[in-house]
């Protein structure tokens, strides 16, 4: 991810002046009878991300030929994975191969002896260099080592639903994989409406849903999904998944919650239920616990904040273009991988390429009403939110901070409601995040207050 050279330090300034007033001469703020002391315009400024599409690899040719960028050809790929050195893997669907691209988009064929495979459809990388990918036609879970060597881990390879260890567990149409730091393997067996655990030594053990298609939150086999699909583990441990045109999220106890989206197909940017997806796919959490989907069906690639937030960053009407944001078009998108940087991959599946979205974020400045008052009988701080002054954004959450320690959330803070007064050498700013999932944050400055 690259930052502005020039980085605007986010100021909404607190320029705190006393203003004398006569205790019988209040004026009404925030509902109260009030002594003004500040009420100022400040800037502020967002760091609006711009989302630059290109193509790493492939044209729109399918075929089965190693190469360098366009001069490469896959069918149909779906799955991604990223490696240490920055390699990404391809689950070459169709071609029933799994692929490699080089940073420099050099493409090769992994244990091309071995193949082709039955539909493998999504794929993951351990700290050793190996690669593990479920055989969606086979219902098998494989292994690939860095020496080219193909196994089996778990599944019959026969359709069915079975626990067990290694060969006697059976899968139905597995898809999603997720490894954790441990070694253990998570599967969406979506042909079973469960989410399946295999441990390094390939026991098979189901960890949520009830095996009936549905959409149900709960705990265990409580839950139901429907045709789970991509999954990623959070920084938490949570297994985040698509699942039914929504983001659903697994804890390791197994509850099952629905972060956004509500069951139902369309598209719609908003909070949580509110959201809207059609056929998601992909898998990408980035440092700050962003999470990134391939919203299939739209033809978008959107992204899904800790709170729940969802936006559209690249995509529209099905096609083929490079281009930054709406502009750039994409065929179906599934797989997505992020890389250490935090630029984005995506398997382009009838388009037959490899893209790229590189996030570069600019600073926007945007002019809020920030009001800083005292009462008659405390002191308050207030961030007053009116999108009109702000650019259009509006803000979602914020974070109080007293000398450089958050003390306080919430719009606004009371110091007198809370039992405390505010010192002269009290030094204050507030960080607050926009309804786009952007954190913007004020200058530091003296408080100067007197109760």
């Amino acid at each position: 991810m690259k930052k502005s050279v020039i980085f605007c330090f986010l100021t909404a300034i607190f320029a705190i002046a006393m203003t004398s007033c006569k205790e019988d001469e209040p004026i009404s703020v925030m509902g109260e009878d009030a002594i003004p002391t500040v009420t100022n315009d400040g800037s502020i400024s967002v760091k609006a991300a711009t989302f630059t599409v290109s193509t790493i690899a492939g044209n729109s040719t399918a075929g089965l030929t190693d190469g360098t960028g366009s001069a490469a050809r896959f069918n149909r790929p779906w799955g991604l994975a990223i490696d240490a050195a920055g390699n990404i893997y391809v689950a070459d669907n169709w071609n029933g191969r799994i692929r490699k691209v080089t940073s420099a988009g050099v493409v090769s064929t992994i244990a091309e002896s071995a193949g082709p495979f039955n539909s493998p459809f999504n794929v993951v990388t351990d700290t050793e260099g190996n690669i593990y990918f479920t055989e969606w036609g086979a219902h098998r879970i494989r292994k690939i080592t860095p020496a080219g060597v193909v196994s089996t881990i778990a599944g019959s390879g026969t359709e069915g639903f079975a626990d067990g260890a290694g060969t006697a567990a059976q899968f139905n149409l597995p898809t999603g994989i997720a490894i954790d730091a441990e070694g253990n393997l998570y599967v969406s067996d979506s042909g079973n409406n469960r989410i399946r655990k295999i441990t390094p030594t390939g026991v098979v053990s189901t960890i949520a849903g009830s095996g009936t298609a549905g959409f149900v939150d709960g705990t265990g086999t409580a839950a139901q999904f429907n045709s789970p699909g991509e999954i990623v583990i959070d920084a938490a441990g949570n297994l985040c998944l698509t699942d039914n045109h929504s983001i659903r999220k697994v804890t390791p106890a197994g509850v099952v919650t629905t972060f956004a989206g509500n069951g139902t197909a369309g598209y719609a940017d908003g909070t949580g239920s509110a959201a809207r997806f059609n056929g998601l796919s992909g898998k990408a959490i980035d440092a700050a616990g962003n999470f990134y989907a391939a919203d299939m069906e739209n033809n978008r690639i959107r992204k899904v904040t800790p709170t729940g937030v969802v936006t559209t960053i690249a995509g529209g009407a099905e096609g083929f273009a490079d281009g930054v944001g709406s502009a750039a078009r994409f065929f179906r998108p599934s797989g997505i991988v992020i890389d250490a940087g935090g630029d984005l991959y995506v398997a382009d599946r009838l388009n037959h390429r490899i893209r790229k979205i590189v996030i570069e974020d600019d600073d926007v400045e945007i002019v809020p009403f920030v009001q800083i008052v005292i009462t008659r009988w405390n002191n308050t701080l207030t961030v007053i939110n009116n999108p009109a002054n702000n650019g259009g954004y509006t803000f979602v959450s914020y974070k109080w901070f007293r000398n450089g320690t958050q003390f306080a959330t919430g719009q606004s803070w009371s110091a007198g409601e809370n039992g405390e007064r505010i010192n002269a050498s009290d030094r204050f700013y507030v960080e607050a995040v926009t309804n786009n999932g952007r954190t913007v944050r004020s200058t530091e400055s003296p408080a100067d207050l007197k109760n």
